[in-house]
């Protein structure tokens, strides 16, 4: 295995599915913001937290009574003057200036605790949402893997093929000269040689696609070179050696979806709920807190705060506040009710849940199966195609056999050995479905890539 790194845009760099687990665990986008997340949930406990804290306000006025109020009262009746009389005067002077310093502390608060509990648990679940985040990465990278790899030895045994045509053709060139063939048995090998060319082409192009798709996976730019190397899928050549034990071919258990992290996130969504209940259960329950003020202020006519003849007065404070909604129309009990309603249909949607991850498990297990049965049939009709076609193509050379069936023998072979390369692809992608199924799948590749690197 070579790596190096995939920042020199000029180098080709050469990955192996470790190589692109790791380095899409540091740069996938959606890996990436799920950890935001995580983060943004740990923040939130923080503010929570704080809300419990001793809270501390400063407050500041300066005021201009431009046009002071005039209070009016009754002048007769206190210096003995006519009854009629008003006597007005101001209550304010011109300038007004004050501090303010205030202290709150809560003392108890129902629904602190449970909005306590509820960022804990709501950071859990963005923990496990990293765990998804996590699991997701390893499911794409590692198919896109497989797929580039398969597109790769696609090419390769096109080439392997379009090699020997040539030397057919080259043969069937000097039958021809020498008037063994007609015209006719050279130019349907030509075709077949052409066709081969296109379908080289084509495939070309997929691998150009699968290389993307990895890219895209692993969150790397596209104008970045890369390649891949690795020796895990077997050839057309090799024995199926899958080192499979018979217990995971074997296994019968469905009910895995308590390893799922998907199954975790809805046990915790419904801790949630339980708190969301408890929650307005806790309006019923008075609030109190305390609190101490202190004020600074000074009043004049002219303005003369920061001289020494102002004059500043100070007053404090101290005290308890009690809250206690005591009747609010049914409206909390309604929103009661529907958390416990809330909380029942989250307990249905996790029972179809449990069902619906047992059946995934038994129908990637019976999908896996079949792929590990049908792999080695593949690879037999795959020697077989290739003896007929050896045979073939001798009698063509000797003249008892035409070049039709020639082609016929070419297109088998190749169709032979393109069903066993997409088998073979069939069966990795069907264990990562099976592992992913079961929650095991960070094991599985950790296991493999372990022995690989």
């Amino acid at each position: 295995m070579m790596s190096c790194s995939v920042n020199a845009q000029d180098q080709c760099t050469v990955y192996s599915l470790k190589d692109c687990l790791e380095y899409a665990k540091k740069e996938n986008p959606n890996l990436q913001s799920a950890l935001l997340q995580e983060e943004i949930a740990e923040k939130k406990i923080n503010e929570v937290m704080g809300s419990g804290l001793p809270q501390v306000s400063v407050s500041g006025s300066l005021q201009d009574n431009i046009k002071k109020q005039v209070v009016a009262i009754p002048g007769g009746g206190l210096f003995g003057g006519d009854p009629n009389s008003i006597i007005t005067f101001s209550m304010s002077t011109k300038y007004n200036m004050g501090l303010t310093g205030t202290v709150n502390q809560l003392l108890f608060d129902g629904s602190f605790w449970v909005g306590l509990q509820a960022a804990k648990r709501s950071g859990e679940y963005y923990r496990q949402g990293v765990q998804t985040a996590e699991e997701d990465v390893i499911y794409n990278v590692a198919n896109a893997y497989y797929q580039v790899i398969i597109s790769a030895k696609q090419i390769d045994l096109l080439k392997y093929n379009i090699r020997s045509v040539e030397e057919t053709m080259k043969n069937t060139e000097l039958l021809y000269t020498n008037g063994r063939v007609k015209k006719v048995d050279l130019d349907r090998i030509i075709v077949n040689h052409n066709a081969l060319l296109t379908q080289l082409n084509t495939a070309k192009n997929g691998l150009q696609i699968a290389y993307e798709n990895l890219k895209y996976r692993m969150g790397i730019p596209f104008s970045s070179k890369l390649e891949v190397a690795d020796n895990s899928i077997g050839t057309v050549d090799s024995e199926v050696s899958l080192n499979i034990p018979d217990a995971v071919l074997n296994d019968s258990t469905t009910e895995y979806y308590n390893n799922r992290i998907e199954y975790k996130q809805l046990l915790t969504t419904r801790q949630l709920q339980e708190l969301n209940k408890k929650n307005e259960m806790a309006g019923y329950i008075p609030t109190l807190s305390a609190y101490y003020n202190y004020s600074y202020q000074s009043m004049a006519e002219k303005f003369n705060f920061f001289k020494e003849e102002s004059n500043w007065y100070g007053a404090s404070s101290v005290g308890l506040n009690l809250q206690w909604n005591l009747f609010t129309g049914g409206s909390r009990a309604a929103k009661i009710q529907q958390a416990d309603l809330n909380i029942k249909v989250m307990d249905q949607t996790i029972k179809d849940t449990e069902l619906a991850m047992s059946l995934q498990v038994s129908s990637s297990r019976t999908k896996f199966k079949s792929a590990y049965d049908n792999i080695e049939n593949e690879r037999k009709n795959v020697e077989l195609a290739r003896e007929v076609y050896r045979v073939t193509e001798l009698e063509f050379r000797e003249g008892t056999s035409t070049s039709a069936d020639l082609v016929n023998a070419e297109t088998s072979l190749r169709e032979a050995q393109t069903n066993f390369i997409n088998s073979l692809l069939d069966l990795y992608i069907a264990r990562l479905d099976y592992e992913k199924a079961k929650g095991s799948l960070g094991e599985y590749i950790d296991s493999i890539t372990a022995t690989k690197n």
